[in-house]
């Protein structure tokens, strides 16, 4: 019986602690921005529930840009980008780009 305590108390902590693991960008996609296509309306930025966005403003003018460290690829800010500025990629594309 103690056993079996022990067994089902060391689960229900187990899935507990798993409720505040960091998740990490595990998905093969990644978000690409082309930046001519984006004019820095923020609609990504509102959709991201990651915080992997943000909006520059440089000499091009201003558009978003992606921490590619936060992504998780789950296309959010592709499916309300209204220019198509954002598509997904291959994860193992930008790090050879790097």
């Amino acid at each position: 019986m103690n056993i079996l305590l022990i067994i089902i108390s060391t689960i229900t902590l187990l899935l507990f602690l798993s409720l505040f693991k960091k998740r990490n960008n595990t998905r093969s996609k990644i978000s690409h921005i082309d930046p001519k296509r984006c004019i820095g309306c923020q609609q990504c930025l509102i959709s991201c529930r990651h915080g992997a966005l943000h909006i520059i403003t440089d000499d091009s003018g201003k558009h978003a840009v992606l921490n590619a460290d936060k992504c998780t690829g789950c296309g959010d800010c592709v499916s309300v980008c209204p220019h198509q500025a954002i598509t997904l990629i291959e994860r193992e594309n930008i790090k050879l780009n790097n």
